[in-house]
């Protein structure tokens, strides 16, 4: 499987308290080495500023754990200047009716279409143009390409969105 994971899969695998941590650990401990992972640093960047927003977390955990993403064997790290700004763009102007924003855009980028996003981003599960797998489910939620996934299922699955 080629394709990329949201930043928000990181931070949840890395955040026993949140609610879809044991879910998302274990879906990536049965299926990351199985992938081969395009990201843009702008995802890493994100999981390393999130998870060192508290002041009570020592900087060098998160930062160990963002080195240990870096250093997958089946990774490949999209540097910005890497990414053509057509194709971010063109993301931002197709898919804006989906909610999608310039950070989506970029993720996007990285992509080839059909190839997979495991996120739990809903208006990145609104894009059928990709094969969208959701661990933060159980069972893992997998939409296929031109599938429709419908965003109900947010608000009938948390409590917090009633």
């Amino acid at each position: 499987m080629i394709g990329t994971i949201d930043s928000n899969i990181w931070i949840y695998a890395f955040d026993r308290k949140n609610p879809g941590h044991q879910n998302i650990r274990k879906w990536l401990n049965e299926n990351l080495e199985k992938m081969s992972l395009r990201v843009n640093i702008i995802v890493v960047l994100e999981v390393l500023h999130n998870l060192t927003k508290d002041p009570r977390v020592e900087f060098e955990i998160p930062f160990s754990y963002v080195n240990d993403i870096l250093s997958l064997s089946n990774i490949e790290i999209i540097d910005l200047k890497l990414i053509n700004f057509r194709i971010i763009a063109n993301n931002l102007a197709s898919l804006r009716h989906l909610g999608i924003g310039g950070r989506d855009a970029i993720i996007l980028s990285v992509l080839k279409e059909g190839e997979t996003i495991i996120t739990h981003d809903k208006n990145l599960l609104m894009n059928t143009t990709y094969r969208r797998i959701d661990p933060y489910f159980d069972p893992t939620m997998i939409i296929e390409v031109n599938k429709k996934f419908d965003p109900l299922i947010f608000k009938e699955n948390f409590d917090f969105m009633k």
